[in-house]
């Protein structure tokens, strides 16, 4: 009886009939003999032709591992079943032979019978409706001849004549079947009779779904991850910026409303849109009066003529500073230096304007800080809840709104202290207090009271000696934003956990389908295609490893670190060979991403990559105007001309990847910039530009080593 060996598991799922007389056993499904437990096994091994261990057997049949491994033993030891032996693992398989005339019945794969010198001896039904052909037309004839060899590539051609000298494999292939477009999978498998050559047996599987699926996949990973990051990056970055435009304002807007020096901020027309205490009082005006009245109502002078002058002037060549008189309640004129500045906050355009009073009157109101009605007049303008309170922390003041707050009246009573209302808090405040007081420095403090989140802002007054006796306390209650934010990190902490689930099970497939191929078994194109399939499974892998090492870029909020500590924390994770590194960085602090010490591992690994004759790196920093910039340099081959941008698009070079591309989206989301200034031949070089604010004199004891 002619016998066709398998290639490594069965042709193709679908029920072979059992064939009565088979000396061997096919992979036919179960329906011999044996017994309901007997039969369930043999249709679990059907199932899973790469083989399972007696525990996953048992797991699927409902058995327990010892009743499993018995029946599994049974079998085997009548010839049902084949037992492989890998190390300490027994692995149990179907036999891998099955009867020609089972295999030409079965419905799903097309099947190619050929004698040794390639002559069409059969062919199944199914071939001949895909291919379109009568079995006249090829049986008989030479493959070369026949009308079937134009659909077979010539890969698929030298497969079947290595098949003729019993060498099994295994290719895919595309071709047109009639005007239908199909993607095959082809399995070439010697036929033998009694032991002898008899020919090769062709089969057919249409997996044309299956590989438009694996395409499709494979471009939605590449999307996804770029989208995932995008988006993160985006809506981060955008609360970010507003959090820190909304905090520099409401710090401004107080050290103002406190400054014994006439401000008001003006609009584009020339309306007052806010005018201090200190102002009021030097025009003589009631505060909302003068709101309602323009510059140009209080300038005599006019030195640029019209508003509309000094306001071109003023967008271009921003600040200025100009001698004017600015006439007073009583039409007096007085005397001042005005300094203005344009200013650009959201999208609100306006100007800030400075009056110094010239000619030896300089009074003020605020100059002083000396009576208890001014300071209770620009308190009361805020309409947050503020507070004066004294260097213990009684208070002297309240506003309408801190009143409120405390369920009082807007006298407290008996100088009660500020820590007295919030208990649970007092600890917490009253170190931040003392920081103010000892320091002379203001403070913002951001804590959640009573299920109300408060950013605080607390800031010195001094006394005509220049002592801080009082502290003014501004609370701005944020808890809808904050409520806001919780939820976007809740939604997206729960697309990282999905994301996570997803990426954990695809690597686990990744990793079977890895160790599936590296089985034992095939030869000549079967391990030529397990070689190609190998790479495409490691660089699915390596996507999808990196979508779990930046799942968190952008999530956390970014944090004053050590720039040193940072740079040590980056080198300690490469490792760096031969490579010499030197460190020359002054006591600084920068507010970067938590993976800012990511983006320096992947700048050293990129000198080990790209550096060739690389043998140091140096780290250095240096001031520059209102910037710092830190330094990365290496004694490498360089980066030529033509790609010093280039370098850090997403994929770009020899090791297409993200690593260039995502240090500069890690330093993107603080502001920081990255460059490449070196000279080619001599060396890279990657200048990481820090913007103002973003970077700080290290306090002591921040070293990490300390």
């Amino acid at each position: 009886m002619d016998n066709v060996e398998l290639l490594n598991g069965r042709v193709k799922s679908g029920a072979y009939p059992a064939m009565p007389g088979h000396e061997v056993p096919g992979r036919a499904r179960p329906g011999v003999p044996g017994g309901e437990t007997d039969s369930r096994i043999r249709e679990i091994l059907w199932e899973h032709p790469q083989g399972l261990t007696a525990e996953d057997v048992g797991r699927a049949a409902g058995l327990s591992r010892g009743s499993a491994g018995r029946r599994l033993g049974a079998l085997a030891g009548k010839g049902e079943i084949d037992v492989h032996t890998y190390g300490q693992t027994r692995v149990f398989t179907l036999p891998h032979r099955v009867s020609l005339p089972s295999l030409l019945r079965s419905p799903e794969p097309l099947v190619l019978v050929l004698s040794a010198d390639l002559r069409v001896r059969e062919v199944n039904d199914n071939l001949l409706a895909v291919f379109r052909l009568r079995r006249e037309e090829i049986v008989g004839k030479r493959l070369g001849a026949s009308t079937l060899s134009r659909c077979l590539t010539d890969k698929i051609l030298a497969a079947i004549r290595e098949g003729a000298g019993k060498k099994a494999g295994l290719a895919e292939f595309e071709c047109l079947a009639g005007n239908t477009p199909y993607t095959f999978r082809a399995r070439v498998m010697p036929l033998s009779s009694a032991g002898e050559k008899a020919g090769v047996v062709v089969t057919l599987e249409d997996v044309t779904a299956m590989a438009h699926q694996r395409r499709t996949l494979e471009g939605i990973m590449d999307e996804n991850t770029l989208s995932l990051l995008s988006t993160n990056h985006r809506l981060l970055e955008d609360i970010l910026r507003r959090r820190r435009e909304e905090e520099q304002s409401r710090l401004v807007q107080a050290s103002i409303e406190q400054a014994g020096v006439p401000a008001l901020w003006v609009a584009g027309d020339g309306r007052f849109l806010r005018v201090n205490q200190a102002a009021a009082a030097a025009l003589g005006y009631p505060e909302a009066e003068l709101a309602r009245m323009s510059f140009a109502d209080i300038d005599l002078d006019r030195p640029y003529g019209t508003w509309e002058t000094l306001w071109g002037y003023l967008k271009t060549a921003s600040p200025a500073s100009f001698g004017s008189r600015v006439r007073n309640r009583s039409g007096e004129p007085l005397p001042v230096e005005v300094k203005a500045t344009h200013l650009l906050h959201g999208e609100q355009e306006y100007g800030l304007f400075i009056l110094w009073e010239t000619g030896g009157r300089r009074e003020t109101v605020g100059a002083t800080r000396a009576g208890e009605a001014t300071l209770r007049a620009f308190i009361d303008a805020n309409p947050d809840p503020g507070f004066l309170v004294d260097t213990r922390g009684r208070l002297i003041l309240a506003n309408p709104a801190g009143a409120a707050l405390l369920k009082a009246g807007t006298e407290p009573l008996a100088r009660t202290s500020i820590f007295d209302a919030i208990p649970e808090k007092a600890e917490e405040a009253r170190k931040v207090f003392r920081e103010v007081l000892e320091t002379g420095e203001g403070r913002i403090y951001t804590d959640e009271i009573r299920g109300h989140f408060f950013s605080t802002i607390l800031s010195p007054v001094r006394d005509a000696s220049g002592k801080v006796d009082r502290v003014a306390i501004f609370a701005r209650d944020f808890t809808d934003r904050k409520r806001a934010e919780d939820a976007l990190r809740q939604a997206n902490g729960k697309l990282n956990l999905l994301n996570a689930v997803t990426r954990h099970d695809v690597l686990n497939d990744i990793a079977a389908l890895g160790m599936y191929l590296s089985l034992p078994g095939g030869d000549g194109e079967a391990l030529a295609m397990t070689g190609k399939l190998a790479p495409l499974l490691r660089s699915l892998q390596r996507k999808m490893e990196f979508t779990r090492d930046y799942a968190d870029l952008g999530m956390k909020e970014p944090e004053w670190e050590n720039v040193a500590d940072a740079v040590q924390e980056g080198i300690a994770a490469v490792n760096r060979g031969g490579l010499r590194v030197e460190l020359d960085l002054p006591a600084l602090e920068i507010r970067a991403d938590p993976l800012f010490s990511r983006a320096v591992a992947n700048l050293v690994d990129n000198t080990i990559r790209h550096g060739e004759r690389a043998t140091r790196i140096r780290f250095g920093a240096r001031a520059e105007g209102d910037r710092y910039i830190l330094l990365v340099e290496d004694d490498g081959v360089g980066i030529p001309e033509a790609k010093k941008e280039l370098i850090f698009r997403r994929g770009y070079g020899r090791h297409t990847g993200f690593g260039l591309f995502l240090i500069r989206e890690i330093l993107a989301i603080t502001g920081m910039t990255i460059r490449e200034t070196g000279e080619p031949g001599r060396g890279a070089r990657f200048e990481i530009g820090i913007p103002p604010g973003g970077f700080r004199r290290a306090r002591e004891g921040s070293h990490a080593d300390d």
